[in-house]
């Protein structure tokens, strides 16, 4: 999963929602590997929410 491609989508849906959509922390979740991940994305996984 692209995390800044998926950030860009949720930022520009966020923007209705608030004026300052930098502010916001984006959760960006993958089965397996989240890729492009910059500052005020959370990344998960399934193997961080199914970890014994």
């Amino acid at each position: 999963m692209d995390a800044e491609r998926l950030r860009a989508r949720l930022s520009r849906k966020a923007a209705d929602l608030t004026g300052d959509v930098d502010a916001l922390t984006y959760a960006v979740c993958a089965r397996e590997e989240v890729t492009h991940v910059r500052e005020g994305v959370l990344q998960i996984t399934a193997a961080d929410i199914f970890r014994p």
